[in-house]
């Protein structure tokens, strides 16, 4: 871990969000937001479960990167403002998840990790917990309860697997919040 998680602290807004990420389906995101929201100060979106804001960060990527290109033309904008935006972005997202939390501080979890590099562009105040589960016990537990084929759902996981390696290599020397918990 990069960071020492925060302590809960008062405001639902002013404290920093959870993220669990997933490897995959069935690598635990379920079992360890349920501990979680066994603390009385922890809450996570009902109705939302699993909301997949990361997993569609390239198209907030995008967006803000277009939007940028279309400031650069105009004389004085500075290259910090695309950062600016999308921490902005990120912002209204968890104020906006929050806000179905009460007071309680925001769990949220998604079982992937595609797009896990735009993760701090966006929620740059947010605390990460990326779970990585044994391959074969995610292999076999997704075919036993979605059918599929061995080979293309190992291959996914060893996909999401490099997406985590490449995580962890390009945010290893900074002071980011995140915990690879295996």
């Amino acid at each position: 871990m990069k960071a020492e998680m925060s302590s809960v602290s008062t405001g639902a807004a002013d404290r920093d969000p959870i993220f669990i990420l997933g490897i995959a389906e069935h690598s635990g995101s379920n079992f360890l937001l349920n501990l979680l929201l066994l603390h009385p100060d922890c809450g996570a979106p009902d109705p939302i479960w699993e909301d997949y804001l990361v997993h569609y960060a390239d198209l907030l990527a995008l967006y803000a990167d277009s939007v940028f290109k279309r400031w650069k033309r105009i004389a004085g904008v500075e290259t910090c403002l695309v950062d600016s935006l999308y921490q902005a972005l990120g912002n209204g997202i968890v104020s906006s998840l929050a806000s179905l939390t009460g007071e309680r501080l925001l769990i949220t979890k998604t079982p992937s990790v595609n797009n896990l590099g735009f993760f701090f562009k966006l929620f740059h105040r947010a605390h990460l917990l990326v779970l990585l589960r044994d391959e074969r016990s995610v292999v076999e537990s997704s075919i036993v309860s979605f059918g599929g084929i061995y080979e293309i759902v190992m291959r996914k996981w060893a996909d999401a697997a490099r997406t985590i390696l490449h995580f962890e290599q390009a945010n290893k020397d900074s002071n980011s919040r995140y915990m690879i918990v295996r």
